[in-house]
Formats: C-alpha cells, sequence, structure tokens
C-alpha cells in the first residue's frame, strides 16, 4: 500500500484491507497520512425504532371514584386481620383436642386430664390408641412437644405429668401468656406408650380473655378530632382486663378542641352497651323482625381488644359470639378493626365472621344463608332528633351513603355505604323500627342533600344479605365487611367530584409530551359569610401543610349561594407543575392519587377528596426463538385496564434479520392482545426460522490525494470499482437496510500498534440521494454507532438485479450523477478532513463497518 501515490486512500466495504489517505498540510510538506480499515458486520442486532402504535381506552366508568384509597378496597382474606391470630381454630372431631380458658390475667397454670378413650365430649382429653395402663405408667420422658406445636419449650416454666392422677401439669411463662389471648394459642404434645407399641398426639388450647379500652383520634381540621372506639368509652388504661363487655359496638365522638368538648354522635353516652337501640343481629330468612330467625351477635368468650402494635391508629377486637337461631346455638368468630383511613379523614371499619358451630355431639355444623343487620340510635351534642341526609350520588345513581346533622349547629358525622364490602341495604328511619326489606331506601329517586328523615327521633340501619353474605361451612369465613365514618364542621366547605380512576400514561422517553391534568367538581358551603373557597391539591400524601406557602393551588371558587342544596362548579383547573406530573406518571403497582381540598375565606378547612390514577404498566416484549433472543427488547407503557393489540404493528414485525438469519413470526401467539394487569410483567414475541441472509461483497472506493485547506472542505470519492452483493437464501424479497459506523482515526505507533490517546474523530460523512440538492449539502456524520446509509427499497428499482439468491446493487447508479459532465457524486461517502494540522505528522488509522438490519 506505501507504493501507492494516487490512490493514497482507498476504501472497501468487504475485504479487510489497509486504506491510506494522505494530507498535505498548508503549512509543511510532511504528510499526515490515514488509514482506514474496513469490516463487514453480518451480526449487526436489528433497529429497536418503531413506529407508536394507538390503542383504544378503557371506559372511564368501569370504576366508580371512592372518598379514600381504604374505603375504595377490601381485603377478603385473613391479611386485613394478620394482628388477631386465630393459632387456636377448634377441632370438633379430634377427642384429642380440648381447650382450656385461664380464668383471670395472672393464671399460669393449667392442669390437664388425661384419659383413654374417643369421646369429642366433656373436659378431660380422650386418647384412643393408648390406655389405662399406658397412662398410669407414663412418665415425662414419653412425652415431648411436636414442632408444629404453636408453643414451645422456652414459652413453659413447667411441663409435668402425674401417672398417680393422670394429669398434665402445665405452666406458662410470661411471654407464653400474652399468646393465650383472645382466640388463644396450643400446645401439641406427642405421647407414647412406656412399651413404645402406642402412641396419640394431643392438642391443648389455651386461651384468655384480654381487654383493654383503646380508642383513636383523626385530625378533620377546624380544631374538631373525630374519636373512635368500643361502646363509646374512650378511656385508655395500661391495666387490662378480662371482663366482657355486654356489647362491642363500634362507635364515634367528636372533639372540639376550641370547646374543649366532647360530642357524642350516638345515643347515648356510657349507656351504650344498656341500651337496646344500639343493635348487631345475624340471621337466616327474609324477614328481619323475625326473631325466632335473628338473634344478637354479642360477645361470649375469646374476647380480645387492643391497639395494633403496628399501627396506633388502628384498634383491633375479636370475640365468640353465641347467638341461638331457630334453637340452636351458633357459634361465630369475629374479627374486627377500626383504622384510620389513608387520607386521615375516615374511620374505616372492617370484620369478617368464622363459622365454628358444632351441635350437642361436637360434630361441625354447616350454616344455611345468612344476613348481618346493624343499627345506630342517632344522637348529636345531646339531641335526640337529628336530621339525616343524602350524600352525593354514585355512578348508578344511588346516594353513597347518609350523614347527620342539626340545624345551626357546628357538627356533623358522616356514613359512606357505596364501598367494596359496604351494606347493600340501607336506610334512615324512626330508631326502634327493624328496616322493612334488605334493600331499605338504597335506589334510585333521592337527590344529594335531600332530607332523609326529620323531625323524629332518628336511627340508621344497614344490612349485608344473604346474597352478600351466603352460607358459611364449618371454619369458612366470611366476606369482609364494614363501613366508613367521617365527620366536619357543619359550616365548613364541602367539595364533590365525579372524576372516575383517572388515566395518565405518556411515554416520555419516546418523545410524548405529559399534558397538564385537568379536574372538575363542586363546591358547597352553607357560611353565609363566606365568599370564596380556595382549592388546593396533594400528590400521594395527603397530609395537609400548615403553611400557605407550601399549599399547591388549584384555583378559587365563588360562592354566591349557601343553600345546602347549592353547589358552585368548578371546571378545567389543572396541575401543571412539571415534577407533579412526573410522579403521577410514572409506573407504579398501586397508581398514584390526588387529593382536592379547599379554604374558605373565614378560614373553614374542607374535606380531602381522592380521585385515583390508574397504575400506569411498563411492559417489556421480547423477541424469541426457541431460547435465544433475536431482537433488542421493546417495550410499550400503558395503564391498568388499557387493551393492548400487537398484531399488525411494528411491535411484532413480521420479520426478523438476526446475525445473517431471518425469522418469520410463528402463528403460535398467546398474548399479542389483552387487557393490561400490574401482574403482566412481559410478552414474549415468538419466531421462527426462514433463511438467512448476508453480505457477500462491498465495493471499493479512492478518495485520491487530499490537501488540507484552511477551511474545512468535504471530499468525494475519485473513483468506485465492484458492486454490493448480497446472497439471500429466503423465499422472500431481500428487504434489508444498510448501516455504516467508524472508529475514531487513531495514531499508528513505529511498531504498528494504535495510539488511543492520539485521535482524530468525525471525518467520515454520508450523503443520502436526494433530487434536488447538491453535494455537500449537510451529509450525516458517520460515528461510533451504526446510521441506515440506503436500503433495498431505495435502491432496487433503479439500481439493483436480483439472480438466484443473490442481488447485486450498483452504487455507480446511485451515488453518481450520470446526466452531468463530467460525472458528479451526489450522494454516498465523504471525507471532511481538519482544517489544519493540530496532531503529530503520523499514519492514522480507523476501522469502518458495514452491517444489514431488518426493513420490515
Amino acid at each position: 500500500m506505501k507504493n501507492k501515490t494516487k490512490n493514497l486512500f482507498h476504501l472497501s466495504w468487504f475485504q479487510s484491507l489497509i486504506f491510506i489517505i494522505a494530507f498535505i498540510s498548508s503549512l509543511t510538506s510532511s504528510p499526515l497520512v490515514l488509514q482506514a480499515r474496513s469490516s463487514v458486520n453480518n451480526t449487526a442486532r436489528l433497529s429497536d425504532q418503531f413506529s407508536k402504535a394507538s390503542f383504544p381506552l378503557l371506559g372511564q366508568d368501569l370504576l366508580r371514584q371512592s372518598d379514600d384509597k381504604n374505603a375504595a378496597v377490601y381485603d377478603n382474606d385473613d391479611d386485613d386481620f394478620k394482628n388477631l391470630p386465630n393459632d387456636n381454630p377448634p377441632e370438633p372431631t379430634n377427642p384429642s383436642y380440648r381447650e382450656y380458658q385461664l380464668p383471670t390475667l395472672s393464671t399460669k397454670d393449667l392442669v390437664v386430664h388425661l384419659v383413654p378413650g374417643k369421646s369429642l365430649t366433656g373436659s378431660n382429653i380422650n386418647l384412643p390408641n393408648l390406655t389405662a395402663s399406658d397412662l398410669s405408667t407414663l412418665t415425662k420422658s414419653n412425652i415431648n412437644i411436636d414442632s408444629s406445636s404453636k408453643l414451645q419449650g422456652t414459652d413453659l416454666a413447667q411441663l409435668d405429668y402425674n401417672s398417680a392422677t393422670q394429669d398434665l401439669n402445665i405452666s406458662l411463662t410470661d411471654t407464653a401468656l400474652m399468646k393465650t389471648n383472645g382466640a388463644g394459642t396450643q400446645l401439641v404434645l406427642n405421647i407414647q406408650s412406656p412399651d413404645s407399641l402406642r402412641k396419640d398426639q394431643v392438642v391443648i388450647g389455651i386461651w384468655r380473655n384480654y381487654i383493654m379500652h383503646p380508642y383513636g383520634e383523626i385530625d378533620l381540621g377546624n380544631k374538631l378530632h373525630l374519636q373512635y372506639m368500643l361502646n363509646n368509652d374512650s378511656s385508655t388504661t395500661d391495666t387490662a382486663t378480662d371482663t366482657i363487655p355486654t356489647r362491642f359496638v363500634p362507635n364515634f365522638r367528636i372533639r372540639d378542641e376550641s370547646q374543649s368538648k366532647i360530642i357524642d354522635t350516638m345515643y347515648y353516652g356510657n349507656n351504650i352497651t344498656s341500651n337496646g337501640s344500639h343493635h348487631f343481629y345475624v340471621g337466616t330468612g327474609k324477614d328481619i323482625s323475625d326473631s325466632y330467625s335473628r338473634s344478637l351477635v354479642n360477645p361470649a368468650n375469646h374476647c380480645y381488644v387492643i391497639k395494633d402494635p403496628q399501627d396506633p391508629n388502628t384498634i383491633l377486637f375479636q370475640f365468640d359470639s353465641a347467638p341461638t337461631i331457630k334453637y340452636q346455638t351458633w357459634r361465630l368468630r369475629v374479627l374486627s378493626k377500626s383504622e384510620k383511613s389513608s387520607t386521615g379523614q375516615y374511620v374505616v371499619l372492617k370484620q369478617k365472621f368464622i363459622n365454628y358451630t358444632v351441635n350437642s355431639n361436637n360434630k361441625p355444623v354447616n350454616l344455611p344463608p345468612v344476613w348481618f343487620y346493624r343499627k345506630y340510635d342517632t344522637m348529636l351534642n345531646g339531641h335526640d332528633h337529628v336530621p339525616i341526609y343524602y350524600r352525593e350520588l354514585n355512578a348508578d345513581g344511588i346516594p353513597r351513603g347518609l350523614y347527620f346533622k342539626n340545624t345551626g349547629e357546628a357538627y356533623r358525622l358522616d356514613f359512606l355505604f357505596d364501598i367494596p364490602g359496604g351494606p347493600d341495604g340501607w336506610q334512615a328511619d324512626y330508631f326502634n323500627r327493624d328496616i322493612d326489606d334488605f334493600i331499605g331506601q338504597r335506589k334510585e329517586g333521592h337527590k344529594p342533600d335531600e332530607t332523609a328523615l326529620t323531625g323524629v327521633d332518628s336511627g340508621i340501619q344497614m344490612t349485608w344479605s344473604q346474597n352478600k353474605i351466603g352460607a358459611l361451612a364449618f371454619g369458612q369465613s366470611s366476606p369482609t365487611i364494614g363501613f366508613d365514618t367521617s365527620s366536619s364542621a357543619a359550616l365548613a366547605p364541602t367539595i364533590r367530584t365525579k372524576e372516575g380512576p383517572l388515566t395518565y400514561c405518556h411515554d416520555t422517553d419516546k418523545g410524548e409530551d405529559m399534558p397538564p391534568v385537568k379536574l372538575s367538581g363542586t363546591v358547597n358551603s352553607t357560611n353565609k359569610q363566606v365568599n370564596y373557597v380556595n382549592l388546593y391539591y396533594l400528590i400521594d400524601d395527603p397530609t395537609i401543610p400548615s403553611s400557605n406557602t407550601q399549599r399547591k393551588p388549584l384555583g378559587q371558587v365563588q360562592i354566591n349561594e349557601h343553600e345546602l342544596t347549592s353547589w358552585a362548579k368548578f371546571d378545567n383547573l389543572q396541575i401543571t407543575d412539571e415534577d407533579d406530573l412526573k410522579t403521577l406518571n410514572s409506573p407504579n403497582s398501586q397508581g398514584h392519587s390526588i387529593y382536592i381540598y379547599g379554604i374558605d375565606d373565614q378560614g373553614y378547612q374542607s374535606n380531602i377528596v381522592e380521585i385515583k390514577v390508574l397504575p400506569n404498566v411498563k411492559v417489556p416484549i421480547n423477541y424469541i426463538c426457541g431460547t435465544q433472543n433475536i431482537k433488542d427488547p421493546n417495550y410499550f407503557l400503558k395503564s391498568k385496564g388499557e387493551t393492548y393489540d400487537l398484531n399488525n404493528t411494528d411491535y411484532a414485525p413480521t420479520k426478523i434479520l438476526f446475525k445473517g438469519t431471518y425469522y418469520k413470526l410463528s402463528p403460535n401467539q398467546t398474548d399479542l392482545s389483552g387487557a393490561v394487569t400490574t401482574d403482566l410483567q412481559e410478552i414474549n414475541i415468538k419466531y421462527e426460522k426462514a433463511g438467512s441472509i448476508a453480505i457477500t461483497q462491498v465495493p471499493k472506493l479512492d478518495f485520491g490525494k487530499i490537501m488540507l485547506l484552511p477551511k474545512p472542505t468535504y471530499y468525494n470519492i475519485v473513483t468506485q470499482t465492484g458492486d454490493l452483493q448480497i446472497t439471500n437464501d429466503t423465499i422472500d424479497p431481500p428487504f434489508w437496510k444498510l448501516r455504516m459506523s467508524a472508529d475514531p482515526f487513531y495514531r499508528v505507533t513505529e511498531d504498528n500498534q494504535l495510539d488511543k490517546n492520539d485521535s482524530l474523530e468525525g471525518l467520515l460523512y454520508y450523503r443520502k440521494p436526494s433530487k434536488d440538492s447538491v453535494l455537500p449539502n449537510n451529509p450525516v456524520p458517520i460515528n461510533t454507532i451504526p446510521k441506515e446509509v440506503s436500503s433495498y427499497a431505495d435502491l432496487a428499482a433503479s439500481a439493483s438485479e436480483t439472480q438466484g439468491n443473490t442481488t447485486t446493487t450498483s452504487f455507480q447508479k446511485v451515488w453518481w450523477d450520470s446526466s452531468k459532465a463530467p460525472t458528479k457524486q451526489v450522494s454516498g461517502p465523504l471525507l471532511l478532513p481538519p482544517s489544519s494540522l493540530k496532531h503529530p505528522q503520523a499514519t492514522y488509522r480507523s476501522t469502518v463497518t458495514w452491517s444489514l438490519v431488518n426493513a420490515y
């Protein structure tokens, strides 16, 4: 090569040749020599550039807005009650199971008498396999604790056996004593006969009643606090008791900080447990008032009331109830919790029931379909005749619940029933009258803030019908039921929105913008002194800042009318903060929440309304043939519930070229369309081999001798010989794209090594064909990242011929305009040398790589 004087730069697309460019500096006659090595890459990976596909959205009315996260979702499994352990489930068919109550909180000792036999009743534990002789000769060495036992050796201060009396003597440690609270715990013992021929397993259930008097409190703003507790008793004590209350009534009181006053909301005060109007019933049949088919659900034993050790805002309580229905005594284990909602403005009551009913022979009993009925005798600030009103309507045009307040007073109490797990029937009625049917007034035709009941001693009733609860087999738990309760200042503004869960999903990585979020709704204020309400928003965290400078404003709503039924609209209020929009747009398995609240010009703070933003899911797309990935992964970003269809889109190309092999889309696809869920981890698109394609020849280029000029100048090809040849053994036309990349020019040392510390970058360019332009009209720089320079579609008509499985493309017909004299280069490779000599006089070398990629 160094003997060449004319063709100092020679570029080949196929052969691994060394090409030299000589630059003659305008300042010196010594040459600066550049060498370019050319290579062919038939293994280049495919392009991951796809056109944006459009997808239809699911109807927004499939989901309904809730005031609160916890109001929107109830778990019907044990996760909601995980801190109420049920470690002592009855085993009625096991003769070697018995349950023993510790009579006081300080009792640690227990004596269990063993007898041979199979009886399911009585207080003694029966051992079917051991004889009376075995029991009279047993020693402690014949007894060990089973690995499944809830109580282990460290929980026992003593475990002895008296063969004379056939008694197990058990003494618990202080730590183990706490495990016996409520439903209790179990000690499982393996007992073997002295001759080792017979064995039995003993299950000993141990429990005690453990009741404290916790209460929770939520700050409602406006110096009001909603207290929640059992039995309207907000006293606190560190000393537990084993005394069972006559009733467990989830109850609520308002604490007015400005008046240093407690306002009862249920009749009447601390006597609620003895008042006949606060009842919770279970029953069967179709008539709630039929006393033969219903019974009160009152605590009988296994009582447990504490604050959740994991959450001080949550009250946990459970008990076993023994209602009598049609002369049969049932046993229901009631698991309950009252917790603060995520917005901090609601108390969420959740309850579930487990059927542990047995007959007189201790055999399990399956219960028929049952219903539950709860009623409250309302009272507010000492007034027993409280008017009750309907709340806002849901998507079906049915009120979402009730609220009550006295005219001219500062307090109100809200019930939200339109929630999963909420009652399917409810109404306001005279306090001592049962609900007429299971539907009550949960029907269309009522208006928001319309009077539901006035002028009488009022009450609120709720039903969960047999269709809601169903039959309960022995050991089966019911669905979780409950309702939400809140309070506010009667003069405070109220905000309502009809926004369903919003979709906010924009793929910014693919160039999509994030538009503002637009919100609408209504505001009401009955305070005649109020002229306007300023609205603010929060993202994900519902904590209202105390400082005005920390609030995020939405807009101002004018209040011109002050009637209960007068609502001022707000529309097109926008969230534009870029950081907040990024948060709402970020993928999250739980989605996001927008909270709206208001403060009027008198300083009253409104309720908080939550608007859910559906989770965004980024779904990876893999292209596979067998276990091999044949294309760079792709993805799409969509909201939960949206549909996707990858068929006939760039997301699922019909052909893929990878490492010189064509792959076609397999007909055996399972998940190219469907609905997006948060569990959709990835989509694998399957392909089959369809043939191969490769570059077998490239043209040779010569840029001649180049002189450096003071101003940078593009240099054209001097001569071109040979054609591009591509071999294709598929049955389809050879659709392909041609890409080009180039390393920097590195200085070549005396021992023929590359000095990476001395390089020239950005010398090689490519000009694509254009009908109305002349070189050098903005050529494309060729760097280390491959860039498309041509395709079969560009060249096939005018410059390519196919014979057999070989396509020959003449770039002489593409890069050159033969209509001009002399012939001029109008496209193709160019060189742009530096304008002056800023590097040592030496030889520089670069590698230029050409590759094929898929054109489908």
